[in-house]
């Protein structure tokens, strides 16, 4: 996706907060984040395995979103 990571630069500068929710296991969003250099940008993230419902339940996007609520 063109532009994607200066999006998130943009947004992380502006104090908005960057969770990730995949369907992927939690190794896999561990490298990517690393790969990607996102630690700075990447406040919570929850993967597939972490939920007993997977997507489309919106599960994993709420435990991402607690998460993150619970860091401030």
């Amino acid at each position: 996706m063109p532009y994607a990571f200066e999006i998130l630069e943009l947004l992380h500068q502006n104090d908005y907060k960057i969770g990730i929710s995949s369907g992927a296991c939690r190794e896999f969003i561990n490298q990517f984040i690393v790969y990607f250099n996102l630690k700075e940008i990447v406040v919570a993230s929850t993967s597939s395995n972490e939920v007993e419902k997977k997507k489309p339940n919106p599960d994993v996007f709420l435990t991402s979103f607690k998460k993150i609520e619970n860091l401030f």
